[in-house]
């Protein structure tokens, strides 16, 4: 292999370009013997006043390949790669990881922690709590007050899939209710936002008030069946959603009455309207607070969280207990709406007086209440009091790192997996498999010495092309070898791309093995392609409506516009007296060119410019090849004309923009150099590339080193000369599009095959169902 050490090092300006477009890369660097027709280009550009050396570099080259493209050519290339490790050990970097390790290691490290945490303050677990199955199955506010519903059940019953069954349903029907009733609210809220002076007797208030009672109804009706059954805490649960849903039917009414105390519902007055959905909210909330053991055991609460869970049961269930007096009094919402506001007032109180002794936090009412928009102040405050958040979530990520990295849970790799799932009850038995898996991924010395060993030094791929530009046809062989002292394997495929009649021809016989081993019973048999050539056309809808010689002549236009384009400091005059390559192509100049992922992505935005204005011009030149089919004149204008719009709205550089984005993303980085030899006579004879892939998280890199001379004389020395011009010559190739379109076919009856079973069984299922006639006579 020939290494240009002088001539590798990457200037401090250097950018690099993602693996995702190698073949672009190819293409400017050294796969230029593929490329199409173009006559020399005509250098007329802005002379700045100051030119540097570099200019004269990018001007030489840019000629020597504007005349290469525009003649026939034969070239050989011959790629090689190495790997070697990221850093050598003294390096600075040696033994870090890359940010975006370090990130995810510490993300999943937080994440465990917080787990862990969690798991180690669970208040109950499902072992523990049926130790002594006998005990009264009691809800977490009740257990902790010392005392029994009227009707108690043992932890046995209570735990039982039955009972959890019944109460799934109840759960279930009060969030329908909930629901229902939360709709109408709104559509009521807005009936008296647009008309302050609405009363009950109003027609759009009594559909709504109808619904309600819709709602309710059905309600009662679902929890008919359901109270047969229900048992202990569940028969409270019924007779309280009854009564919350009651009062509320029967305070939007009254609040709503003619004779109400406020006539207009705005502003402040609003609130005596609003004050029935409040109460009933608050109501509602003590049977959705998951206190049962079954719940609060298999959602694994900490003591704090069943703590603020309790509150809120403790002051709902105050809140209804005054509610309940109220109507025992005989005051209603027409004229004591001050109370019932009140009574919300008080429920808010009570959450902050309790969450303040039994939890410990600030309290956030510091004056009275005198207004529902006050109260949706210390609402928002008490619930950002409320947050549950562990340490880890409270530090920042500096000190999660530490913690992480002074832990050694990354270097230590499985035990830390073990431990953290074992505390974890096998909750999470992939805690840490992320940060293991990072360091599994990392390649050690050996490793990457074993990769050259047995499998790099001793392949090597080489291509023969030979380019016809008047024909606008490329003739390709692609031979890969493999030369070891236990094993020795060489495969070849030759492709033929011939643009100007718009197919691909390729010698598959090479793929047929592996194409039966895949698909035996699609893959064509040797006698069915006696010579191994296969013809692929362009699809029929796209036949005469694309041409692809105008597609690969403007991308070759593109191509040569990009050199002239691009900053003259990207070119370098390079000394090659050093060189053993020059030496043996016989050069007496080379210039060095740098491509970043901004190159590439100008590149890009080139070729789809050019394309799209060839095309167009095409078009207007050849009207009658799209005078029929689906693809008419007219729709392929239309598509072109949408095209240049937006050719108009973006400039090549913008391209370049976005690849260098997806270069700051992608988890590698691809970079290299192309240097192009040139003989007495200008001419290029050979192009050198140099590229690099770098790994950073398996911390190994992959150089490719890619030779590729120029000349017929060369090209007529190469073993597979003959079996390239033997292969080619043949014109007995089989039409593959008819086999592809074969393989479509079957494919797409094998699938209506498997739905049509589908089906059936599904009716055969149906049928089976279906309750079958008595065969006795009444």
């Amino acid at each position: 292999m020939t290494i240009i050490n002088q001539h590798t090092n990457q200037s401090s300006t250097r950018r690099s370009w993602r693996h995702a477009y190698p073949a672009i890369a190819l293409l400017l660097l050294g796969g230029i013997s593929g490329c199409q027709t173009m006559t020399p280009p005509t250098h007329t550009g802005h002379q700045s006043s100051l030119v540097s050396p570099s200019h004269f570099a990018k001007s030489t080259l840019a000629n020597a390949i504007g005349e290469h493209l525009s003649q026939e050519r034969y070239a050989v290339a011959t790629y090689r790669t190495k790997v070697s490790p990221l850093f050598s050990p003294d390096d600075i970097d040696a033994g870090a990881d890359n940010l975006r390790s370090s990130i995810i290691k510490t993300y999943e490290y937080t994440l465990n922690q917080a787990n862990h945490e969690a798991d180690s303050a669970v208040f109950r677990t499902l072992d523990d709590y049926m130790t002594h199955p006998e005990l009264p199955y009691l809800r977490y506010d009740d257990e902790q007050a010392g005392k029994e519903p009227q009707t108690v059940i043992n932890r046995h019953i209570g735990m039982s899939e039955e009972y959890q069954g019944v109460g799934r349903t109840i759960e279930q029907i009060d969030n329908a209710l909930y629901s229902c009733l939360l709709v109408n609210s709104h559509d009521l809220d807005t009936v008296v936002r647009q008309n302050p002076a609405i009363t009950s007797g109003d027609k759009a208030v009594k559909q709504i008030f109808a619904q309600v009672d819709t709602c309710i109804q059905t309600a009662h009706d679902d929890l008919r069946p359901v109270q047969t059954q229900a048992q202990g805490y569940q028969l409270d649960d019924i007779a309280n959603i009854k009564q919350c849903a009651a009062n509320y039917r029967t305070g939007i009414k009254q609040a709503l009455a003619k004779n109400r105390r406020h006539a207009i519902l705005d502003g402040q007055n609003y609130d005596d309207y609003d004050a029935v959905y409040r109460n009933f909210d608050a109501c509602n909330t003590s049977t959705k607070l998951s206190l049962d053991p079954y719940a609060y055991i298999n959602l694994q609460y900490t003591e704090r969280q069943l703590n603020q869970r309790f509150i809120r049961a403790q002051c709902s269930s105050l809140a209804r207990q005054r509610q309940q007096a109220l109507i025992a009094e005989g005051k209603n919402y027409t004229q004591h709406a001050d109370d019932y506001l009140q009574n919300y007032y008080n429920y808010l109180i009570c959450l902050d007086d309790h969450t303040s002794q039994i939890l410990g936090a600030d309290k956030v009412i510091t004056q009275p209440i005198q207004s529902l928009t006050q109260a949706d102040e210390v609402w928002d405050k008490f619930n950002d009091a409320q947050t549950d958040e562990t340490d880890s979530n409270k530090t920042n990520w500096l000190d999660q790192y530490k913690k992480m990295k002074q832990s050694g849970q990354v270097e230590v790799g499985t035990a830390a997996i073990d431990d953290i799932a074992k505390a974890r009850q096998g909750s999470h038995v992939y805690a840490g498999m992320i940060g293991a898996m990072l360091e599994q991924a990392k390649q050690t010395p050996a490793q990457i010495n074993a990769q050259n060993t047995y499998y790099y030094d001793h392949a090597t791929v080489t291509t023969l092309s030979h380019h016809q530009p008047a024909l606008a046809k490329w003739d390709y062989l692609i031979d890969m070898n493999y030369q070891s002292a236990t094993a020795n394997y060489s495969v070849q495929l030759p492709i033929s791309f011939n643009l100007g009649q718009n197919k691909l021809t390729a010698d598959v016989s090479a793929g047929l093995p592996i194409l039966a081993m895949m698909m035996p019973q699609n893959a064509p048999l040797p006698s069915e392609v006696p010579k191994g050539l296969v013809d692929f056309g362009m699809p029929k809808q796209l036949q005469g409506v694309l041409p692809l010689a105008v597609v690969y002549q403007a991308i070759n236009e593109a191509n040569i516009k990009l050199f002239e384009s691009l900053d003259d400091e990207l070119f370098t005059a390079v000394d090659i007296r050093q060189d053993d390559f020059a030496k043996q192509l016989g050069a007496t100049s080379a210039v060095k060119l740098h491509i970043d992922a901004h190159v590439i992505g100008k590149n890009i935005g080139m070729i789809g410019k050019y394309i799209a204005q060839n095309l167009k011009q095409h078009i207007d030149t050849h009207p009658d090849s799209y005078s029929d089919g689906q693809l008419t004149q007219a729709k392929i204008h239309a598509l072109i004309d949408d095209w240049l719009l937006i050719n108009q709205g973006h400039h090549t550089n913008d391209v370049g923009d976005v690849f260098m984005l997806i270069n700051s993303i992608l988890p590698i980085n691809l970079y290299g150099s192309g240097y192009y030899y040139l003989n007495a006579q200008g001419k290029l004879i050979g192009v050198q590339t140099v590229q690099t892939l770098e790994e950073p998280m398996q911390q190994q890199k992959r150089q490719t080193i890619v030779q590729t001379r120029y000349g017929k004389a060369y090209f007529d020395k190469m073993p597979l000369a003959g079996q390239f011009r033997q292969t080619f010559a043949n014109n007995t190739a089989v039409n593959g599009n008819a086999w592809l379109t074969k393989l479509k076919q079957e494919t797409m009856l094998a699938h209506k095959a498997a739905q049509y079973r589908e089906n059936q069984a599904l009716l055969i299922e149906l049928d089976q169902d279906t309750p079958q006639p008595s065969d006795s006579t009444p």
